[in-house]
């Protein structure tokens, strides 16, 4: 019989398992696999670290639950979800974490300190510890900085960085490099800089229909790409009016 726990699990984890080291030599008894996915695997081998030594402890998978909700081990470790089950016939623990998609690094516009990196937005509208992306990019899990957001304290809300998110999936995850600097202004006002050809383009989004207007504007860039034009500002502050202006050829 097999025993199992799992946190906010909405998927199947298909990645090859693998070990972390730094985990062999903490118990002869019980046998462990490890699978960390997208997950730092500093912090995601601490983390099953701990959850061996305190299974080892009480052999109890309600003490590791326990310990992992009371001391907020999911937040401490940028884990997202994680699975955790047990083969006692085997005498195997097998791990398998997940951690978020990195989108933005935040800039708060009006912090005491003004242009200082706070945190890091990840999917789902959640922000994180910057110290996530430096340990994505030390481990190359990621290949560069992420662009940023500069925004105000004041529209940093659950709903405006779930908006700014779902804006970003919309946009999808091939444009998602092109991207250079989000600004989310008072009042609800959206630009992006995007780096086409590793030139500039403002992207003025104005306020509301965000979907409508990023889903024209994936199609701008597909647009641009194809047919070799470099466009330099796309205003689509109208839906009804959309207005592009290109870079004239030398």
């Amino acid at each position: 019989m097999v025993t199992s726990l799992k946190l906010k699990q909405s998927f199947i984890i298909t990645a090859f398992l693998i070990s972390y080291p730094g985990l062999s030599a903490i118990s002869q008894k019980v046998k462990y696999k490890t699978t960390f996915n997208n997950c730092p695997s500093r912090s995601a081998g601490k983390f099953a670290m701990r959850l061996l030594k305190t299974y080892e402890k009480s052999r109890s998978l309600y003490d590791v639950k326990s310990d992992i909700e009371e001391n907020f081990l999911t937040d401490k470790h940028f884990v997202k979800s994680y699975s955790v089950n047990v083969d006692p016939s085997k005498n195997i623990m097998n791990i398998s974490l997940a951690c978020p998609k990195p989108l933005l690094r935040v800039v708060l516009m009006d912090s005491e300190a003004e242009g200082e990196f706070q945190s890091v937005l990840v999917e789902e509208g959640e922000l994180y510890d910057p110290t996530y992306e430096t340990l994505l990019l030390g481990e190359k899990k990621i290949k560069t900085s992420l662009p940023t957001l500069a925004i105000s304290k004041n529209n940093l809300s659950s709903r405006t960085r779930k908006e700014i998110s779902d804006i970003l999936r919309v946009l999808g995850e091939e444009n998602h490099s092109k991207i250079s600097e989000v600004i989310y202004d008072e009042g609800d006002v959206l630009t992006m800089i995007l780096s086409l050809n590793k030139k500039p383009v403002s992207v003025f989004l104005g306020e509301g229909q965000f979907e409508e207007k990023v889903n024209k504007l994936r199609r701008l860039v597909k647009y641009s790409e194809l047919n070799n034009k470099q466009p330099t500002v796309i205003n689509l502050l109208n839906l009804k009016k959309v207005v592009v202006k290109f870079a004239h050829k030398k």
